[in-house]
């Protein structure tokens, strides 16, 4: 969270204004300071105080437009329709503004307009360049108005996974020696999956400045998506060292902490979240899965219930997440919690391709039981409806796998991956390239094909650290790095 919020001045202000409301009197207080408290209560989470703070400075500040765009690209992150966005962007004067530009931007996006994005985007750049004749060379350190646009582009970009764009905009930057520039040059290659290139610019950047809490942060997320657990959990934590209540360090930790095994610490981590972000559903999810894996069912299904009343996170993590709930509570034999997981992530998310991924949860929940005839039937309905989707077919593997059909499932993989053209860009980004090899390791294993073993390892460690991890490092003693897994299965004795 912003260090001004911290501030003697925020905190008078806050005081005063939350002291008003409770008084039920006049508030008086700047447009800017109510935006100021109104973005300090959505950085908590509490969206529903956020809206009525904004709803009070569009009343007593009509004609100031920063109030309206920060609500209008709050109502964007709350529904998948941008119908509200623009009734609201309607009332706005300054239609050159750059919030209003950006916010404008996001709601193509999500339209699907990408010829009239890309259009109206270059006009706006275009602007820029021209401003920046007018106003001169800008003192040394800070950017011209042109790239800060560039930048400020390239980062909605890449909040909506969007790449290619995102790399687009930023290689349009002129000045490329700055912190700026550097930090999002950063996430840039940390998203393309350059995490040892993302970790040297993020390290160039910390040495200049040690108590970046950013920086770190950036840091512990690439640690931690290529497997290196233990620095991603050491960076966080210098992160909460500088700002003990950020909650991107605490969630880095806990996430760390869970994949190790340490749920009881993790456990602690997801706790101070949840008084952190009352109303982050993601926050009370995850806390439930710990919960799980200590087996404590009773508390796992009071936390997650609570939790699915709070605002959730974006479909493909909420998906994500709502499976492994339900594979947890499948595991510990309580079908009847994982199939209302299912149910209720079915009335979430309606997607085809969501649907499948639930059908094969199913199947998943009813080969765990011995019903080999009702799995096969929701196995066959998912590959129908996601169309013999490779990933759908995949996570059917998967199931096997989890519930012992090992010999099938390692037979069905190897047919898959060669079936898949791993050369493609798209197939190495999917599922079955960043885990398949990984799986078929396991399946190795277990099968005692020392040979393929090892040389599966070898493909799962090149493919993605992180997977490699999380699928096998219960193979190898706990400290032990990915990156030496490889050898450790040569020298292993199946």
């Amino acid at each position: 969270m912003d260090s001004y919020y911290y501030s003697d001045r925020f905190k008078n202000i806050l005081s005063y204004y939350e002291e008003c409301v409770a008084r039920q009197v006049p508030c008086i207080i700047s447009c800017e300071d109510y935006c100021d408290i109104a973005e300090y209560y959505d950085e908590l989470s509490d969206r529903t105080r956020a809206k009525e703070v904004l709803e009070t400075a569009m009343a007593l500040y009509p004609d100031t437009q920063e109030p309206l765009v920060m609500r209008a690209r709050m109502s964007l992150s709350e529904t998948d329709s941008t119908a509200e966005a623009r009734r609201l962007l309607a009332r706005a004067t300054d239609k050159d503004d750059d919030e209003y530009v950006y916010t404008m931007a996001e709601i193509l996006i999500m339209e699907g307009k990408r010829d009239r994005l890309n259009s109206y985007l270059i006009k706006h750049e275009r602007m820029a360049r021209e401003q920046d004749l007018l106003d001169g060379p800008p003192d040394e350190g800070e950017n011209t108005g042109h790239d800060g646009y560039c930048m400020d582009i390239a980062e909605i970009f890449l909040d909506f996974h969007m790449l290619q764009p995102a790399e687009r905009w930023l290689k349009k930057v002129d000045d490329k020696t700055t912190a700026e520039y550097k930090e999002l040059q950063g996430r840039v290659l940390m998203n393309a999956g350059r995490y040892e290139e993302c970790e040297q610019v993020m390290n160039g950047l910390l040495d200049a400045d040690p108590f970046s809490r950013d920086y770190w942060n950036t840091l512990a997320t690439s640690q931690f998506l290529r497997g290196d657990i233990s620095r991603s959990i050491s960076s966080s934590e210098y992160s909460i060292a500088i700002d003990p209540n950020d909650p991107q360090a605490i969630r880095n930790r806990a996430n760390g902490l869970f994949l190790l095994g340490n749920h009881d610490e993790a456990l602690k981590c997801y706790e101070r979240l949840t008084e952190l972000l009352p109303d982050d559903g993601l926050s009370y999810i995850c806390l439930s899965l710990c919960h799980l894996c200590k087996q404590d069912t009773d508390a796992a299904r009071d936390i997650l219930a609570e939790g699915l009343k709070k605002r959730l996170p974006a479909h493909d993590y909420l998906h994500t997440l709502m499976l492994d709930v339900a594979t947890a509570f499948c595991r510990l034999g309580c079908t009847d919690d994982a199939v209302a997981c299912v149910d209720k992530l079915d009335t979430l998310v309606d997607d085809d391709e969501y649907v499948a991924r639930s059908l094969v949860m199913r199947g998943y929940i009813r080969l765990a039981n011995e019903d080999t005839e009702g799995a096969r039937n929701y196995f066959n309905k998912a590959i129908r409806l996601a169309d013999g989707s490779p990933d759908v077919a995949f996570r059917i593997v998967v199931a096997m796998f989890d519930n012992g059909v090992v010999e099938t499932a390692h037979d069905m993989l190897k047919s898959l991956m060669s079936f898949c053209d791993m050369a493609e860009e798209k197939a190495r980004r999917s599922l079955i390239y960043t885990q398949g090899y990984a799986y078929l390791a396991l399946g190795c294993h277990s099968l005692k094909k020392k040979r393929e073993f090892a040389s599966n390892v070898r493909k799962a460690v090149e493919a993605d650290r992180f997977s490699a991890h999380e699928i096998l490092s219960h193979l190898f003693p706990d400290d032990m790095s990915p990156d030496d897994y490889p050898a450790a299965a040569k020298a292993m004795k199946l």
